[in-house]
């Protein structure tokens, strides 16, 4: 068990330099491994342990809205409006039709 935290908290740090939120370390692992469903576990657990800030809605806004569940993903996205993360995607864009 030691080694595995040992090895989460390698990922946070990697994660914490690119994105700025080591709390999404493993929440963005997940995602872009495609594992939707565990990242959104990820952000639920960090949202039901008092920490969710705006990086953590607008991130978990993103996930539902690769799952095709926008309508969930609009009160995240609200919540979440004054995270820089909405205003710079890495190259990415979305079109919600």
């Amino acid at each position: 068990m030691l080694m595995l935290s040992f090895g989460l908290s390698t990922v946070q740090q990697g994660f914490a330099r690119v994105y700025g939120n080591p709390k999404l370390a493993i929440a963005e692992r997940m995602n872009q491994q495609g594992l939707y469903r565990f990242a959104l576990d990820s952000l639920d657990g960090i949202i039901a342990k008092g920490q969710g800030d705006a990086d953590v809605y607008s991130f978990r806004g993103t996930v539902l809205s690769l799952r095709g569940q926008y309508s969930d993903s609009k009160f995240d996205f609200q919540t979440g409006l004054e995270s820089e993360r909405l205003s710079s995607r890495d190259g990415e864009a979305y079109a919600m039709v």
